[in-house]
């Protein structure tokens, strides 16, 4: 501690002004004549994190700029507890998915993969497919779903008198208080 600053209570130091920053010193032992310090291993590259901070990255993402126009990724799930789920894996090829090859995308490649095998994360397998065929999919979906629901719809209508009163079969669309009459 200098003789010029007041004595100061607990907590954190102060930084030590002999530690700087990394670019400063670099400047000043050059300026002094002394050249900094080579790597430690000849021909290595600075190593940069790829995320920073509190991130947590999401194993199964795929940036939307590394899918090929008109084909669709997804990850479909490849085995339960470590077994091999063969019956699922027909019924997706059937509906059109192939895996996505490791040599289509090596950044996402896992250490000691082959370029012609699949992408893997835990039990999933990334598989693609025409987007085409996955429009087709939803769209079947989507009826099937509003087919129920105009099932529904219509049984309300159908109770007996005197029971269940409702008032032209329809639903309500909103979340509520339930009052009693």
């Amino acid at each position: 501690m200098h003789a010029t600053e007041p004595k100061r209570g607990p907590g954190r130091p102060r930084k030590n002004p002999i530690i700087e920053t990394e670019d400063q010193t670099m400047t000043d032992t050059a300026a002094e004549g002394v050249t900094p310090r080579s790597p430690i291993r000849a021909g290595t590259e600075r190593r940069v994190r790829k995320f920073k901070g509190d991130v947590s990255p999401d194993r199964f993402y795929i940036a939307p700029e590394m899918i090929p126009e008109g084909t669709t990724y997804e990850w479909k799930r490849e085995t339960i507890r470590g077994m091999p789920d063969k019956v699922y894996d027909m019924q997706l090829r059937e509906q059109g998915w192939l895996p996505v090859t490791a040599d289509r995308h090596p950044d996402l490649r896992n250490p000691g993969v082959a370029d012609h095998e699949a992408i893997r994360r835990d039990d999933c397998i990334l598989m693609e497919r025409p987007a085409y065929l996955t429009e087709e999919a939803r769209s079947e979906d989507h009826a099937r779903a509003t087919g129920e629901v105009r099932a529904n719809r219509a049984k309300l209508g159908e109770t007996p008198v005197g029971q269940l009163d409702r008032a032209g079969g329809r639903l309500k669309h909103s979340v509520g208080p339930v009052t009693i009459d």
